[in-house]
């Protein structure tokens, strides 16, 4: 993996990720009246909630006003194809799909044109305490504030362990923001082609980690 190691996710993110894991209470996923709203207070600004719609597509249910000036305005009610600034990101469909589906927390960091980083993380959150059904976000962009080794192009993206395990790499895209075809490594170090995640969010089968 050729992304920068040492472009470590910001402490904000990671107080909304544990402040998830503290919620869990034997689960995979929380609720939302499990947000623990103090812990996470100054990252509110950054936070959003995604719900499943029909077709694996995903509507913006609450956007921080931190995100208006990545989304250009206001996201509340908008589909993420219908905001400039998502159209195309894997971390708004595929990605988010995919720590619906197996119930785990997905994060990464991606470089984007202008250089900045952005640094995402997708949490699973229920509705209605049963099923995972919606997506907690966190979203930091940040500018480099210095020279990156060769190899920024590619984002990196990690799969956690809902119970509080270490994240480990699962992912890589060769382009500066991911596209709906991705080129994936497994475990072995092996190239593996592949597409994007089933074009619906509801669970349709069991997913193994």
């Amino acid at each position: 993996m050729s992304f920068d190691h040492e472009a470590a996710a910001p402490s904000g993110q990671t107080k909304v990720l544990e402040s998830w894991r503290k919620r869990l209470r034997g689960r995979n996923f929380i609720t939302c009246e499990d947000i623990d709203i103090s812990a996470i207070n100054r990252e509110l600004a950054y936070v959003s909630i995604l719900s499943c719609e029909g077709g694996g597509q995903f509507r913006f249910r609450l956007a921080g006003t931190g995100l208006q000036a990545i989304f250009g305005g206001e996201a509340r009610g908008k589909t993420a194809d219908q905001i400039d600034a998502c159209r195309g990101g894997a971390m708004w469909a595929e990605l988010a799909t995919r720590s619906l589906l197996r119930e785990t927390p997905v994060s990464g960091a991606t470089r984007l044109k202008d250089g900045s980083i952005h640094y995402w993380l997708r949490l699973p959150l229920s509705s209605n305490g049963v099923e995972a059904d919606m997506v907690l976000c966190h979203d930091r962009c940040r500018r480099r504030l210095r020279s990156i080794r060769t190899g920024l192009r590619c984002g990196l993206i990690f799969c956690c362990g809902g119970t509080g395990s270490s994240c480990r790499p699962e992912l890589s895209t060769a382009s500066a923001y991911p596209q709906n075809a991705e080129t994936r490594w497994n475990r072995r170090g092996n190239r593996q082609e592949s597409g994007v995640e089933p074009d619906s969010c509801r669970k349709s089968r069991p997913i193994h980690q």
